[in-house]
């Protein structure tokens, strides 16, 4: 009689109520993991450490930009320059301390009789022959050839820069020129070796020795890569031997720099390596002191060619019955 209650078994009837199985139809909670969704929470506080060290990272980014690539160098390195239209301002301040300069004629094109023509974009930088005649003998010298091959024309004289020479660089070495008042400690570490390879081409001793001490003095893990790389590039053999020896003094952090080892080639670091086999020694001192500034003497002279007519003048004042001849340009620069 019992047979019956086994045929019904609504025990098994009822098995649509394990197939529902509302927990596994709650799976989408599970799929949803607000604890995975809140990973962005993480991030951000990560970020916000990053962001805190970021401080520190970016300091190291800023002083790794003090170390570019030899490629990146060349690059930024016009646009990091003291152009030359920030010379009045340096002019003022020179005058007011009583320190001679002469750069506010490079701000004014008027009286420029010679225009340097410089390669790789054929900018024009004005300049003026009888400055260059009594503080730089060797551009003097291509603007002095540029006039004889043109003969007696008054349009000012267009010498072209054969050698490779950036214009800001260039701008650097003219406002040395008039002024002799460079403010090295505002260039990039690049810059300063460009202006020492300029100084060597162009004849200025005194701001080559500028330069070179100035290298000495800043050289740094962060940009001795680059001094190094470049110094040997354009044989700045002074240079390379500061390179170096900082290198071998300290050794195990230039070691460390795997990544700047390899952009600096092979041949650098072997020679850096052998000079580190030997006991470290402290480079001697220079032997011959810095050059003064002659920058007072130099127009003293151009002076007294002038009022001797042995310089080039085109302009001129009677003072009781006497000619005295004058340079527009220069009289224009300081009135």
């Amino acid at each position: 009689k019992e047979e019956p209650a086994k045929k019904a078994e609504p025990a098994k009837k009822e098995e649509p109520a394990k197939k529902e199985e509302p927990a596994k139809k709650e799976e989408p909670a599970k799929k949803a993991e607000p604890a995975k969704k809140e990973e962005p929470a993480k991030a951000s506080s990560s970020s916000s450490v990053n962001v805190a060290s970021g401080s520190s990272s970016s300091s190291l980014a800023s002083s790794s930009s003090g170390r570019p690539s030899a490629a990146a160098a060349p690059k930024h390195a016009p646009v990091q320059a003291v152009p030359s239209t920030s010379a009045p301002t340096e002019a003022v301040a020179n005058a007011d301390s009583g320190v001679l300069t002469h750069t506010n004629l490079l701000c004014d094109a008027r009286f420029a009789d010679v225009n340097f023509v410089l390669p790789n974009g054929g900018k024009q930088v004005n300049a003026h022959s009888f400055v260059l005649g009594v503080r730089c003998a060797k551009l003097s010298e291509l603007a002095n050839d540029r006039k004889k091959k043109r003969g007696k024309k008054h349009a000012a004289l267009q010498v072209e820069i054969k050698d490779d020479v950036d214009p800001a660089v260039f701008n650097l070495v003219l406002e040395f020129i008039y002024g002799d008042c460079l403010d090295l400690t505002k260039q990039p570490p690049a810059n300063v070796l460009l202006l020492c390879v300029a100084a060597h081409k162009f004849g200025l001793q005194r701001l080559a020795r500028l330069c070179e001490d100035h290298i000495k003095a800043t050289l740094n893990m962060d940009n001795l890569f680059q001094m190094l790389s470049g110094a040997a590039h354009f044989k700045e053999n002074k240079v390379k031997s500061f390179c170096l020896n900082f290198a071998h003094k300290h050794i195990k952090e230039f070691v460390a720099r795997e990544k700047d080892v390899h952009e600096l080639g092979v041949p650098l670091f072997q020679e850096a390596m052998e000079l580190s086999l030997n006991e470290y020694q402290e480079l001697p001192e220079e032997s011959e002191p810095l050059q003064q500034s002659t920058l007072n003497e130099d127009f003293k002279k151009l002076y007294e060619q002038t009022a001797a007519s042995k310089v080039w003048a085109d302009g001129f004042v009677m003072v009781q019955n006497k000619k005295v001849p004058f340079h527009k340009a220069l009289l224009a620069g300081h009135s």
